[in-house]
């Protein structure tokens, strides 16, 4: 079982199809859709335990260790500009993302154990979850490549739902977190939330660099 997503008309007419497959053994979600004001648009989900993107001689390959993460960015005729992936030792699930006019895309979910941003190039990142689930903040550049991921969580099951990239460059994303959690942990500026009940909602903005936004002035 693969993913796929199909193009269509204002009025309804059939413009393009991408599958993401691995055979008749593999697994795939596609869970977040959204598009850019010049057509382009941007996938992500999961899959286990292959998948494979693009067409023809442009494909890019991926293999989970267990269910892992993905996101791809398409363009306005349907071929794929490129695909991410995000793995580890247990569960990665992306939940949504965002794109900005300059092509970058943003991508939050939640991850357990541990799990690695960017894993078959040299600047790859690894985090290690604190509780059952953590949270992640991921942003791309135009061309795919990794510019910042942010992990978040506590002792609890700590998930992203939601992210959104401003005009001005700015993430931001929305939860829920359980217990306590800290955004911007061990730099100045950091913020702890503390849940009232079993889990509470939590919304955060980054500054295009990754670096936790101040608060709003009142």
């Amino acid at each position: 079982m693969g993913c796929f997503v199909a193009r269509y008309s204002s009025d309804g007419t059939f413009l393009s199809v991408q599958q993401a497959s691995g055979g008749t053994q593999s697994e795939g979600s596609g869970v977040g859709l959204t598009r850019d004001a010049d057509g382009n648009y941007a996938l992500c989900g999961m899959f286990a335990p292959g998948a494979l993107f693009g067409t023809g001689l442009d494909t890019v390959p991926m293999v989970a260790i267990e269910m892992d993460a993905y996101l791809a960015s398409f363009d306005s005729a349907g071929s794929l500009n490129w695909a991410a992936q995000i793995t580890g030792l247990s569960m990665e699930a992306a939940t949504r993302l965002g794109v900005h006019t300059d092509g970058s895309v943003a991508v939050t979910g939640a991850y357990a154990s541990t799990a690695v941003f960017a894993p078959t190039l040299p600047a790859e990142v690894t985090h290690t979850a604190a509780g059952e689930f953590d949270i992640f903040v991921a942003k791309y550049d135009s061309g795919g490549a990794l510019s910042w991921v942010r992990s978040v969580g506590g002792a609890g099951t700590d998930i992203g739902y939601g992210v959104a990239i401003a005009e001005d460059g700015c993430v931001i994303a929305v939860g829920q977190f359980a217990n306590s959690v800290t955004f911007g942990q061990g730099v100045a500026g950091a913020a702890t939330l503390n849940s009232a009940g079993e889990t509470d909602i939590y919304i955060v903005k980054y500054n295009p660099e990754g670096t936790l936004a101040p608060p709003a002035s009142p």
